[in-house]
């Protein structure tokens, strides 16, 4: 008989109120591994609810193996916890959001990011104001 071990450790990054979510990071306990950053939309973590995943995160996490993957970082654009559906016009660019994506980006060489087409839309918007 084998007994195998293992765990997913999770760490998040907020905002002093828990209302805003900079990072969520996934390490899993193997030896050796890559790390890689995904920036998303928005966030539906924070201290609260910190042991439940979302879909897309299940998801990640659950293939992190496959690819090779050590540890996961999730940034996203638009910081404010979300726990509802909400559309682009609820999104507003956070200045504090912002400088940490800047200070995370100068550490990294590559960046995945899905759903550029709303992003976009988003920011020009914003810009215009």
């Amino acid at each position: 008989m084998k007994t195998f071990k293992t765990s997913v450790d999770t760490e998040i990054i907020t905002s002093e109120d828990g209302l805003n979510t900079y990072e969520v990071i996934k390490k899993l306990s193997l030896p050796e591994g890559k790390c890689a950053y995904l920036i998303s939309l928005y966030p539906t973590r924070n201290e609260s609810n910190i042991y439940s995943n979302d879909s897309t995160l299940n998801h990640l996490v659950s293939h992190m193996t496959d690819i090779g993957l050590k540890e996961l970082h999730i940034l996203s654009l638009f910081s404010k916890v979300v726990t509802s559906k909400i559309s682009s016009r609820g999104l507003k660019v956070d200045e504090d959001n912002m400088k940490y994506i800047d200070k995370v980006m100068h550490h990294i060489r590559f960046i995945l990011a899905y759903r550029l087409n709303i992003i976009v839309g988003i920011l020009k918007s914003s810009f215009r104001k």
